[in-house]
């Protein structure tokens, strides 16, 4: 059984079944997890969340527009910041088009309600944004272990679900040898993040991250999905497959 990650999709259900398909993703022997954000800035986060919440082996963790998505869900809020600058009109709007009822909103509702914000499996640590430099992975390890209502209540929740720092990080120390004692020791874990858009699949071996986030809604933007194992991933709209030259360090 294989175990892939895919990266942040925004509503672009179109794009996501075509990596799929590339990725040959079979829900009955295929695990598959995220980097969080489902839904926002593209026009079908309603098709994306019927599609993989409705998926067995689907385990993702949540990212900052899902949790605006839940307030959406759970009362009908519509926050500006949302709505005007971090695409919920996009979202709210594909919701009243295809004229969701309240019963399949509530049920949407209940399984992102259940969706940590961290998750730490044998060899992988995988967040939505980032780890904040005040962490270390004691403090994450200790998180994981909670509720997924506590962990979107915890403290520093909201600085998991939007930190880019460490990426930015990992993008400016890795060739250069001042700054790496910033790394965080993950004992052995690889972290994945999304949050950050880059123009491909960026990994620091040295910082033990894999940013799997390449723009799903930009113009030249594409959804990744990568085998966590092997290492190898696909991409939307792009023939062919490539490897991640990864070293678990």
């Amino acid at each position: 059984m294989r175990r892939l990650i895919i990266g942040d999709i925004h509503g672009m259900y179109r794009e996501m079944m075509d990596v799929l398909e590339r990725a040959s993703f079979n829900p009955e022997n295929d695990i598959l997890f995220s980097t969080g954000d489902l839904a926002d800035r593209g026009e079908e986060s309603v098709s994306v969340l019927r599609f993989l919440l409705s998926l067995a082996n689907f385990f993702p963790v949540l990212g900052n527009h899902d949790k605006y998505l839940l307030s959406y869900l759970d009362d009908g809020t519509i926050e500006d910041l949302w709505y005007f600058y971090n695409g919920g009109m996009e979202t709210v709007g594909d919701f009243r088009r295809k004229n969701v009822q309240k019963e399949e909103m509530r049920e949407m509702k209940e399984k992102l309600e259940r969706i940590p914000v961290v998750r730490v499996l044998d060899n992988e640590v995988i967040v939505h944004g980032g780890i904040p430099e005040y962490l270390d992975y004691e403090k994450v390890l200790e998180l994981s272990d909670l509720p997924a209502r506590m962990q979107r209540e915890c403290r520093f929740a909201d600085d998991i679900l939007w930190d880019r720092m460490y990426v930015r990080k990992a993008k400016y120390f890795e060739d250069n040898a001042i700054g790496k004692e910033s790394a965080i020791d993950f004992s052995g874990h690889t972290l994945y993040v999304g949050h950050t858009p880059l123009s491909g699949p960026f990994f620091s071996s040295s910082f033990h991250v894999i940013d799997v986030d390449t723009g799903s809604f930009l113009p030249s933007g594409c959804i990744t999905i990568m085998d966590m194992d092997t290492f190898e991933y696909w991409q939307s709209g792009k023939e062919d497959k490539r490897i991640l030259p990864f070293r678990r360090d």
